[in-house]
């Protein structure tokens, strides 16, 4: 299975997507938190996913409340998961899995990976999209270690990735992270402060910067 992680910068259209879908060949692509600004283009980003026969992971932003909400959209421009994020407290709302090219994915969003992770405990891989990254370096070291635990933990495969740019909680900056860890918590691959798309072959433990 391939699939390509992007890290593009906030912004209102979806563009990037598109280019992606266009010129790579994957089974699936994983964006950050909020990527889909407003519900009313889900079904335009559906249409995408079953005309490249594509999976999409990512989360989209809600202009009513202003709440990010996650959506997991398989490879035929179905919804799989589409719900509310859970509070930092949990518990981890559900569905928090579905089914994509013939495996059963977990979602976490973002600080959901903090929460109870018995809902995705069979999942092949769990998806983490995250939103504007770390605010320090210690909060980078505690987020991999914790994917690293849940990939160990489950014998999942642990992906996630942020947005290129952002500050949290006007810190004044933030560290854009991405990573992809094996079943046994090592290091397929991890980055900070490299927003540069790669896709990753899960079968050959490959990964090739696009």
């Amino acid at each position: 299975m391939k699939i390509l992680i992007a890290q593009p910068e906030r912004s209102k259209e979806i563009d990037e997507l598109r280019l992606i879908l266009k010129n790579h060949n994957c089974d699936c692509v994983l964006f950050p938190e909020g990527y889909i600004h407003g519900e009313d283009r889900l079904n335009e980003v559906c249409e995408l996913a079953k005309t490249n026969k594509t999976a999409i992971v990512t989360s989209y932003l809600d202009e009513v409340d202003g709440k990010d909400r996650a959506v997991l959209i398989n490879e035929n421009g179905i919804i799989e998961i589409k719900r509310e994020k859970s509070t930092v407290d949990g518990p981890m709302l559900n569905p928090s899995s579905g089914k994509i090219c013939g495996k059963t994915v977990g979602y976490m969003l973002c600080r959901e990976i903090f929460l109870d992770y018995n809902d995705v405990e069979n999942a092949d891989i769990i998806f983490n999209p995250i939103g504007v990254g770390m605010f320090s370096e210690e909060q980078f070291v505690v987020w991999s270690g914790r994917a690293k635990e849940i990939a160990r933990k489950t014998n999942s495969i642990v992906i996630g990735a942020s947005h290129a740019d952002g500050s949290y909680r006007n810190c004044g900056f933030s560290i854009p992270i991405s990573f992809v860890i094996d079943r046994n918590g090592s290091e397929i691959y991890i980055s900070k402060n490299d927003t540069r798309s790669i896709i990753v072959d899960l079968k050959l433990k490959q990964v090739d910067f696009v």
